[in-house]
């Protein structure tokens, strides 16, 4: 009988006496996670008819075998998928001699046992480069490291870092434009991923490591005072290739963290989405700001800053809705005198601000909103509501009764824009809206 396709796992794996038995096979997955010594070029000497490979092994073949006169055969392989300990450029040279480059499809290759960088030093960069300009023409590629002991690996320095990831994407790229979205990320600073999908699509992730952060001892944070420029003179590409930038950051860094807003204001031109996520033991926030729906979204446990709000208009100066959250179960929100002003935000047609409460106070009693277009200033209080439909209402106040107050309130800079509405968060129930300046509804 002649088998097309097999899977053999860690419970039934044999390895090269039963590989011998099956020289038809044009697709196999082997998950080799014993101490098997079943080789990349033992199953392609044998199975002359493999199309379709993945396979999986803790064993990491020695360069001799590599090496071997016997292991220069082409193969017939459209899509390959490794998971081994270690890459070397004596593998390098084997993938390069077997592999058909025109009739292959998929490349993936996922290091277990390395990181990234090490390898690269060791191996040699320009080796590295050789291959990935090689499979510049596969339609999708990973190239993928994360190794579960992080702790023995020394990284080089952010800039050298940053020139080897954008050195890699400008080598698989080749000359193909493709739509590219970025993470960086402080989880695991080892983890490394670059692909590409159906020769259209870029992925890429970068690890964000201590030596990224500078100390804030004072305020027990960090902050990223400026993120590393690639040398693009060895790499010729950089951040601005970036059209989506996602920021994962589990460090305690400045809520809304204003040096990651000026990174992509400044180095990322042709991004059109940002999302910042952050959450540790301090404090949690979000950023989200898409040029396509022209919407930003701030969640957190205080307001913006101004300085925040102006890198947001610089990033997304046509954003026609603004929203302001604050967290469930937050009760850090602003309680003090606080002025935001969105006048820069000159198509804006609708902002919704979340105010922070408990069931009979809020944290900002007072609201005062003030039109740049025609120098009007409207104070008003908010004022709980009691029984069975609880909540919170706006009501006028006269300026004295606002500036003798002692309470939290809030001072918004704006233009008698379309909507403006004021939420409390419990309940989560609608306060007031606004429509071009005037309040039409109250509870």
């Amino acid at each position: 009988m002649e088998y097309e396709y097999i899977k053999l796992d860690k419970e039934n794996i044999f390895g090269l006496s039963l590989l011998v038995n099956f020289t038809s096979l044009s697709r196999l997955v082997i998950y080799s996670y014993s101490t098997s010594n079943l080789s990349l070029t033992d199953i392609l000497n044998n199975c002359p008819n493999i199309v379709s490979l993945d396979f999986s092994s803790y064993y990491a073949v020695p360069d001799s075998v590599y090496n071997l006169e016997t292991n220069m055969k082409q193969t017939k392989l459209k899509n390959l998928e490794l998971a081994i300990p270690t890459l070397t450029k004596s593998c390098m040279n084997y993938l390069s001699r077997c592999l058909i480059l025109d009739k292959l499809e998929t490349f993936n290759i996922n290091l277990t046992e390395e990181e990234i960088y090490g390898m690269l030093n060791r191996e040699g960069i320009d080796n590295v480069l050789k291959m990935a300009r090689q499979l510049s023409s596969v339609k999708n590629i990973k190239l993928y490291a994360n190794p579960e002991n992080d702790g023995t690996f020394e990284l080089p320095n952010p800039e050298d870092r940053m020139t080897i990831l954008y050195s890699l994407i400008h080598a698989l790229q080749g000359n193909r434009v493709m739509n590219c979205f970025a993470t960086y990320s402080d989880i695991k600073p080892l983890e490394f991923s670059i692909s590409v999908s159906n020769g259209e699509k870029l992925n890429f992730l970068y690890g964000i490591s201590q030596s990224d952060y500078t100390p804030d001892y004072e305020n027990r944070s960090l902050f990223i005072d400026e993120l590393p420029m690639p040398d693009k003179n060895v790499s010729i590409i950089g951040p601005d290739i970036i059209n989506k930038l996602l920021f994962i950051m589990i460090n305690p860094t400045e809520i809304f963290t204003p040096d990651l807003l000026r990174y992509v204001v400044l180095d990322c031109p042709h991004a059109s989405s940002l999302t910042i996520t952050s959450w540790n033991n301090y404090s949690s926030y979000e950023v989200e700001a898409e040029k396509d729906t022209t919407k930003i979204v701030l969640k957190a446990s205080i307001m913006p800053s101004q300085e925040v709000l102006d890198l947001l208009s610089a990033f997304l100066p046509e954003a026609k809705k603004f929203k302001i959250e604050t967290p469930r179960g937050c009760d850090l929100f602003v309680a003090s005198k606080f002025t935001i002003d969105f006048t820069r935000f000159r198509f804006l047609e609708k902002l919704t601000i979340n105010i922070h409460n408990n069931h009979h106070t809020a944290q900002i009693a007072f609201v005062s909103m003030r039109f740049a277009d025609d120098d009007t200033i409207n104070d008003y209080e908010i004022t709980p509501v009691n029984g069975p439909n609880s909540g919170f209402k706006l009501l006028p106040v006269n300026e004295r009764e606002y500036s003798n107050s002692s309470n939290g309130s809030l001072i918004i800079y704006l233009h008698r824009i379309e909507t403006v509405k004021f939420k409390s968060e419990l309940p989560r129930k609608l306060i007031a809206t606004f429509r071009f300046g005037e309040l039409i509804s109250t509870r």
